[in-house]
């Protein structure tokens, strides 16, 4: 059975075969995180070291642990099983949201070296 009459949409054989990107945190600007100065090492999070317990991305994740959950450091992790499906960034209370997906293909801002997502500038798009 198809799920569009034009092809653009088709049944998956299972949530398995779901691909689209994969979620990436800026601790930055989560909530749960907190990055104090005369802290050294990775930041933590939680309300036990003074973040908030903001658990939104997790809960509304349609995947559970096995594409989000809180590290041994209290601050939220992506895993494998994040397929990109965008339902945590759509739930997140920061503005912008701390949490994004990069779509397949997409390099990571994250990789780059930075603590978090980049802004491409307006002369970026200009070729």
């Amino acid at each position: 059975m198809k799920a569009c009459p034009t092809g653009a949409l088709a049944v998956l054989p299972g949530r398995d075969s779901i691909d689209m990107g994969l979620a990436e945190v800026d601790h930055r600007m989560c909530l749960r995180t907190v990055a104090a100065p005369e802290v050294t090492g990775p930041a933590r999070g939680g309300p036990e070291v003074g973040g908030e317990d903001c658990r939104v991305c997790i809960e509304q994740c349609p995947f559970g642990q096995a594409a989000i959950e809180l590290d041994g450091q209290g601050r939220v992790e992506v895993r494998d099983g994040c397929v990109g499906c965008g339902i945590c960034e759509w739930a997140c209370p920061t503005e912008p949201a701390s949490i994004t997906v990069r779509p397949q293909g997409v390099e990571s801002a994250q990789g780059s070296g930075s603590d978090g997502p980049s802004v491409p500038s307006p002369e970026d798009s200009l070729g």
